[in-house]
């Protein structure tokens, strides 16, 4: 689907701008739950693959929701824990940016940053959108 260069800027995107700022893990997957892109602090002892198959799950659940109440779909959710949080954004209609943090990452800084990790993946991966 994606050559490996591409895959691999996209890697060093996510490690750059989220995972050096003290997210957990973060990872592309599409709507089936297939893992596209993964990177992690390297302490990341948890699922992915369950993870990523969830992700997908919730997120065509949250989209039936959108279009139950008129809308298309939401850009991005959050589902907030006590210590872990997970933080979904819509790539494009192919994937999602799933994103687990802990009480230690800031909400807004993170969102700021995924705002530009979302424009360049989408330049980096879809450039012939």
């Amino acid at each position: 689907m994606f050559d490996g260069f591409a895959m691999e800027q996209a890697k060093k995107l996510i490690k750059d701008y989220l995972i050096d700022i003290g997210v957990d893990c973060a990872f592309l997957v599409d709507m089936i739950g297939n893992i596209i892109v993964q990177c992690d602090n390297g302490y990341f002892d948890k699922d992915i693959t369950l993870l990523a198959a969830l992700a997908s799950a919730n997120s065509g659940a949250v989209n039936t929701i959108a279009k139950a109440i008129g809308e298309r779909r939401f850009s991005f959710f959050l589902h907030k824990g006590k210590h872990e949080s997970v933080h979904f954004m819509h790539i494009n209609d192919e994937c999602v940016l799933v994103t687990t943090f802990g009480s230690h990452v800031p909400l807004g800084y993170l969102r700021m940053r995924l705002d530009l990790v979302r424009k360049e993946i989408k330049k980096i991966l879809w450039s012939h959108e």
